[in-house]
């Protein structure tokens, strides 16, 4: 059985947010049993440069992985 894990992108995507992020999200992502995985950009107002390339690496990774991706944008 396959869930789907949804993670919520905080209004500001730096350095200590990303961390936060990452803390709660990261592994738990690269679960078998989560197959599909949402990335809900909603609140997002503002993302550093450094922060957008780590987020981008996570994104392939799960893709290697053969995760099903959805990105919500506002």
């Amino acid at each position: 059985m396959s869930y789907n894990l949804i993670i919520k992108i905080p209004e500001q995507l730096n350095s200590i947010t990303y961390e936060i992020l990452l803390k709660k999200y990261y592994r738990s992502s690269k679960f078998k049993k989560y197959s599909f995985i949402e990335f809900d950009l909603k609140q997002l107002t503002w993302c550093n440069i450094f922060e957008l390339v780590l987020f981008s690496l996570w994104l392939m990774e799960l893709k290697i992985l053969h995760k099903d991706i959805y990105i919500r944008i506002p």
